[in-house]
């Protein structure tokens, strides 16, 4: 190393010793110190350095600082996303007090450019994002600011993470309905992976090599012929902040594009496209994904105004246990929702190519579905949730309590209560699922509502018996319960039996656990209590 070098990397470790000597990695003055001059330190370009050609001591501290910066960077991210859902307006409106976010502005613009390049015009309908974190702010960017109609699935194995980020997001009318989280290790993600038309890897998603290699190759493994990766990499200095990503890293992968900022931004971006697999001279696997249509930007939370309780009322009072025995294992209820591909007209036709495009899709959403809602039901019935929903509940109240101090009105203290606990158990949810995006958009719903809602006069007018009403009066009995079901279930008016199938099912068991923290809640209060005589004077 010439001299330059290494006072460089001198001064690094020596960052490095001082910063692995701080009791925490918390945001504190000391550490905000110590980290802002690592980052000013590592920013300025020297094409120059190799730090993979670097002796094994500087080699194991990098490592060592790798890890040390991807644990305070969580720690920053979380404590700034718990203040911003702190507001009562829109959280997104306040994200320039997040140090870095000009950062993220750069570097969303930057990204965006290199896929507008590289898709030849082709706008992304599905996007998937992984290791989004508490606060994803590169998703906010792109939805907000260049990818306005695309669907963000971010995908994070934190379940606190996401339930930051869910909430951060509830607010907002528009990117609330296309925003999506799900607490999954990417390693058990597989046939949903197909779906996505563009797949970001977030930096600190595998914190070393070997770890960063097996994620690229389960992507390549199951995402789609001709999806495009893009991950973030480091480049001289920097790579002593983030992991760096080789061309030869991306096997089964064309590299379309590697960019090195010379700016304050520290990621490298990589983008790439994942080559079709030949076989005896014929693409296997299918078209690009680029071109499918995508079901997620279908999906719309559908707000409903039945209590939950009229669910379990409706479960008690009504065999539909049996019913839904009795559509599992008919043949002919399945064949009548799902119509055969064997149609009486003919094949080459647009009705018989929709028809086998509508089968395909449902297919295609129903896999989907399963996959990421055997993970929900689990978490319903750990105390780990129901302890994390009982001190979010709590909080909540807490704030409704003073707002009414504050002099706002509360019609009805039972009501603000019920809303409440239904809000903070869909962010609990995470926003997997369309009952839970349906009961976090009422709040937004209700509001646009107050200002559009009309005064009416006069005699209501007496429902008139419409010929679709005696038709629907007229359905098998199982249809008939379905049909009740989608109307108790949040947002699930408009789904596919198996869809429904399993969001009844995480409703019913999120209910349960809401059940179980509210009784344990009141045990508390109740064992709290001053236990006092009234007596009149």
């Amino acid at each position: 190393m010439d001299c330059q070098e290494e006072q460089l990397v001198n001064t690094i470790c020596d960052l490095y010793e001082k910063i692995s000597k701080l009791e925490s990695l918390k945001p504190s003055e000391d550490v905000n110190i110590l980290f802002s001059q690592l980052v000013s330190t590592c920013i300025p370009p020297n094409p120059n350095i190799d730090v993979t050609k670097m002796c094994d001591t500087v080699q194991e501290t990098r490592q060592k600082l790798i890890k040390i910066c991807g644990e305070a960077e969580g720690h920053l991210e979380h404590h700034f996303s718990s203040i911003l859902t702190s507001f009562e307006d829109n959280p997104l409106h306040h994200l320039n007090l997040f140090p870095y976010y000009n950062n993220y502005i750069k570097l969303g613009k930057l990204e965006y450019d290199l896929l507008t390049q590289n898709l030849n015009g082709l706008v992304p309908r599905n996007v998937a994002f992984i290791g989004s974190g508490p606060l994803p702010l590169t998703s906010i960017v792109l939805a907000s600011s260049h990818l306005k109609e695309t669907v963000f699935h971010n995908f994070d194995i934190d379940p606190s993470a996401n339930s930051l980020a869910s909430l951060l997001v509830s607010s907002d009318p528009d990117i609330s309905q296309r925003m999506f989280f799900h607490t999954v290790d990417i390693m058990n993600v597989t046939e949903s992976l197909k779906s996505f038309d563009v797949v970001f890897l977030a930096a600190l998603v595998g914190m070393n090599k070997e770890d960063k290699v097996r994620v690229i190759e389960h992507l390549q493994k199951h995402m789609a012929p001709g999806a495009v990766l893009m991950l973030r990499s480091a480049h001289g200095p920097r790579a002593f902040l983030y992991p760096i990503v080789e061309p030869c890293d991306l096997q089964g992968f064309e590299v379309l594009s590697i960019y090195h900022p010379t700016d304050d931004v520290i990621n490298s971006v990589v983008i790439s496209k994942k080559l079709p697999v030949v076989s005896n001279g014929s693409v296997v696997g299918g078209p690009s994904c680029l071109l499918m249509p995508c079901n997620c930007s279908k999906i719309h939370a559908i707000m409903n105004k039945k209590k939950k309780m009229m669910i379990e009322d409706h479960i008690l009072k009504t065999p539909f246990s049996e019913a839904l025995v009795l559509f599992t294992s008919s043949n002919l209820m399945v064949d009548s929702l799902f119509p055969s591909t064997e149609a009486t007209v003919d094949d080459a036709s647009p009705e018989s190519r929709r028809k086998r495009r509508r089968i395909s899709e449902t297919a295609k959403e129903t896999a989907e579905s399963s996959e990421i809602n055997q993970e929900s039901l689990k978490r319903w019935r750990t105390n780990r949730v129901q302890q994390i929903y009982a001190s979010k509940l709590v909080e909540a109240l807490r704030r409704v309590r003073q707002r009414s101090n504050d002099g706002g009105k509360i019609t009805s203290a039972a009501r603000e209560i019920r809303d409440t606990a239904d809000r903070v158990l869909a962010a609990s949810a995470r926003g997997t699922t369309r009952w839970s995006r349906a009961v976090l958009a009422t709040r937004v719903r209700a509001s646009l509502k107050k200002h559009k809602k009309a005064k009416l006069t006069g005699a209501r007018k007496p429902r008139k018996d419409t010929a679709a009403e005696r038709k629907r009066s007229k359905l098998p009995a199982v249809e008939r319960k379905l049909k009740i079901l989608g109307r108790l279930v949040p947002g699930c008016r408009k789904v596919t039996v198996p869809n429904l199938l399993d969001e009844a099912t995480d409703y019913i068991a999120a209910l349960e656990m809401q059940v179980r923290a509210m009784e344990s809640l009141a045990e508390l209060l109740a064992a709290a209590a001053p236990r006092s005589t009234l007596t009149r004077p």
